[in-house]
């Protein structure tokens, strides 16, 4: 009798066995990059001409050779590490592969060696691209704004015509008119403020005038 085996024990194995091959082509199954950070992006140089009243343009490329969903930003700092400066706002997440990318930095100091790098973000982490660099000019633009206003050299308010003089009424519309066209060479904000500056003034002198 002591030289016979455990039923219990026999009935045991089997089923730890059965247990392996079910679970087993389960993890097989699970996408590599799944629970991990995004694949590691391509920091790229941007083609075509500085542009430097709007900023430095910086590129890049997401998820080279995977279709992940991933968000975006990139990093920039002072000297050759991209490391420990400043950053570009973060972008939602965007599903792909291959994905391109871009974005403009902005207070930049002139003169200046800068290393930028793109990088890649998830639930899971971070991925930093490879770093590039580049050189601000001595008469960079540090911060994106708008182009100074140019000078209009008609007449000002104080030289409207009165109302009432001969032909003051039609002088004041191309006074208008003159304006209006000065104010078509901004900007799309600075356009539309300098129109309804414009538009202000003549309408206060108008009824101005026409008071006395």
């Amino acid at each position: 009798m002591g030289s016979q085996a455990m039923p219990g024990k026999q009935r045991r194995r089997p089923a730890a066995l059965g247990l392996i091959w079910v679970v087993g082509p389960l993890f097989l199954a699970t996408p590599a990059w799944a629970g991990q950070p995004p694949a590691k992006p391509i920091t790229e140089s941007c083609p075509g001409p500085v542009v430097e009243s709007e900023g430095q343009r910086v590129c890049g490329t997401l998820n080279p050779g995977v279709n992940e969903k991933v968000g975006y930003y990139f990093a920039y700092n002072a000297g050759t590490e991209c490391t420990g400066g400043g950053r570009t706002p973060a972008s939602p997440e965007a599903e792909g592969e291959a994905i391109a990318v871009s974005d403009h930095l902005t207070g930049l100091a002139p003169a200046t060696e800068y290393a930028y790098c793109l990088v890649a973000t998830n639930s899971f982490g971070e991925t930093f691209g490879e770093a590039l660099t580049f050189r601000t000019s001595a008469g960079v633009v540090t911060k994106q704004e708008s182009p100074p206003a140019p000078v209009f050299s008609g007449p000002t308010v104080a030289d409207l015509p009165v109302f009432g003089a001969p032909g003051a009424h039609e002088r004041t519309k191309i006074w208008l008119a003159k304006r209006m066209r000065a104010c078509g060479k901004m900007r799309t904000r600075r356009r539309l403020r300098c129109r309804g500056r414009a538009r202000r003034r003549y309408e206060k002198a108008t009824t101005l005038h026409s008071s006395t």
